[in-house]
């Protein structure tokens, strides 16, 4: 353990950072801004999940409100929530 702390150390004593800027092409507030964009992704993805699992009836209700925000003629079958929120100026 000290031969693995002084190497971490003594590592980033002499560390110089233009070393990492291959690593990072488009600097590190991209990677923050991309990390935050994957974070909230997973937790409207939780949230949708679970609301979908309180929900009494599931089956019936998102479909009437899906067919509330756009007619039930006029869902695209293959993307019918993102092209519902897309029609009601929500990308």
């Amino acid at each position: 353990m000290a031969v693995i702390l002084f190497f971490v150390i003594v590592g980033l004593t002499k560390a110089d950072t233009c070393n990492l800027s291959p690593l990072t092409p488009l600097g590190t507030r991209r990677i923050f801004s991309a990390s935050a964009i994957l974070f909230f992704a997973y937790v409207n993805f939780n949230v949708v999940s679970s609301m979908v699992e309180e929900n009494r009836k599931p089956v019936k209700d998102i479909p009437h409100i899906l067919v509330g925000m756009r007619s039930y003629n006029e869902i695209d079958p293959d993307a019918p929530f993102s092209i519902a929120f897309s029609t009601v100026s929500m990308d």
